[in-house]
């Protein structure tokens, strides 16, 4: 594979979309920007669930949660 070297005074993106992902500029623009988006929705996912876990943190201190053991089931008669 042909190296290309971008420098700031000549970016050809069209050929390095080429060489390096075999795809127009359009296709990889579209992909990366497909890739920011995912991102970013995971991220404000993660302060969503940290903000969440926060106020949980704050408003539940000093809660119980008591789980019983669950009892065994009485057996069953089968009618003829």
């Amino acid at each position: 594979m042909e190296r290309v070297h971008l420098d700031r005074e000549h970016h050809n993106f069209d050929l390095y979309a080429d060489l390096h992902f075999r795809e127009s500029t359009y296709e990889t623009c579209r992909h990366f920007s497909k890739s920011i988006e995912e991102f970013l929705e995971m991220f404000a996912n993660t302060l969503l669930w940290m903000g969440c876990l926060m106020q949980l943190e704050i408003h539940g201190r000093g809660a119980r949660l008591q789980l019983a053991e669950e009892s065994p089931a009485p057996p069953t008669t089968s009618s003829p």
